[in-house]
């Protein structure tokens, strides 16, 4: 009779042990939020900025936590689900968003501007937007997919913009000196967006010059230089290798002298 008082307490504890182990095994676990892309990417100093994080898990986000400038005034304006493109997977795209608005003084530097979300459940992973000065950046206006529609740029300029549909292309028109080297780079995939762009740089007269897609191992996004051969006007288009495009298929394409 003892050993079986002595034994009982040690097959109760067990027993408790078991079950609790089951509890936690079959508590849900905690998704953390991500981020997938900025829509734009680009943000201009002296000016309101408003612009929209897209990921995963979003929608009880606290705030934007600046890594370079923790006193940065954004505004979570608006929390909510994100639509999910046409034959997209939600975990590459997101399926939540946030709405952001944030005011960059006249001072503020232009360089690469990182931050994190912040939520209850935990910090997504680091997220990229880039800073341009405001009498540079220029943006995309339709319809211009065609050399008669092409906007009008000057170098040195950063076009902010997006392949907004499937088969889109946007056209610039700018003016260049014989001798000119320039160089031209296309952002997007640095920053989230899916857009594998190609740019392609045509004469007065539509003949094509120069097209660049992948110019760098393990890159998507453009990057080359031209050497201009007359002082004449000349176009630039950048689209979608793959001819996809949504809002979310945005870029910042670059121009400027070396």
């Amino acid at each position: 009779m003892s050993c079986i008082r002595r034994l009982a307490p040690a097959v109760l504890a067990v027993g408790f042990c078991a079950h609790g182990a089951e509890e936690k095994k079959g508590e849900k676990k905690k998704e953390l939020p991500e981020i997938t892309a900025s829509i734009p990417f680009a943000l201009s100093v002296g000016a309101t900025n408003t612009f929209r994080v897209r990921g995963l898990n979003l929608t009880n986000a606290t705030g934007l936590r600046f890594i370079s400038d923790t006193n940065l005034p954004a505004k979570i304006t608006s929390r909510g689900k994100a639509k999910v493109p046409d034959k997209a997977d939600a975990k590459k795209v997101g399926d939540t968003q946030l709405e952001i608005e944030l005011i960059l003084p006249e001072d503020f530097p232009t360089a690469n501007l990182p931050f994190v979300v912040t939520t209850p459940d935990g910090e997504t992973s680091t997220n990229q937007l880039v800073v341009i000065a405001r009498d540079r950046l220029f943006d995309e206006k339709e319809p211009n997919g065609g050399f008669r529609m092409a906007n009008v740029i000057h170098v040195p300029q950063a076009v902010r913009g997006a392949i907004g549909t499937a088969a889109d292309v946007d056209v610039f028109q700018f003016e260049a000196k014989a001798g000119d080297k320039l160089h031209i780079e296309s952002l997007s995939v640095h920053y989230g967006s899916p857009l594998d762009a190609i740019v392609t740089v045509y004469d007065a007269q539509g003949h094509t010059l120069a097209a660049h897609d992948d110019d760098l191992p393990g890159e998507t996004d453009p990057l080359f230089h031209f050497s201009v051969p007359k002082n004449s006007l000349y176009f630039m288009s950048i689209m979608d290798t793959h001819d996809r495009g949504d809002e979310n298929y945005t870029y910042l394409l670059l121009i400027q002298r070396e």
